[in-house]
């Protein structure tokens, strides 16, 4: 395990994406690969979240439910 997965598993992402864009060509490929899947787990994350949709328990209700797909 790399000096920056270890940083990555203990404080996140943030010490990854600030080496990215102060000097992108020092980063591995396995941190660049890091670096890539949390931007694609964060779409995703984004997309199902506005996917997620409210509808009414019954007509006498006020309260809403969100229901995810």
């Amino acid at each position: 395990m790399t000096d920056n997965e270890l940083i990555y598993m203990i404080w996140g992402i943030g010490p990854l994406k600030k080496q990215f864009e102060i000097a992108p060509y020092s980063l591995t490929s396995d941190d660049m690969k890091l670096l890539k899947n949390q931007e694609l787990f964060e779409i995703k994350k984004t997309e199902e979240l506005s996917n997620q949709s409210l509808i009414r328990i019954s007509e006498d209700s006020n309260l809403e439910v969100t229901i995810s797909k």
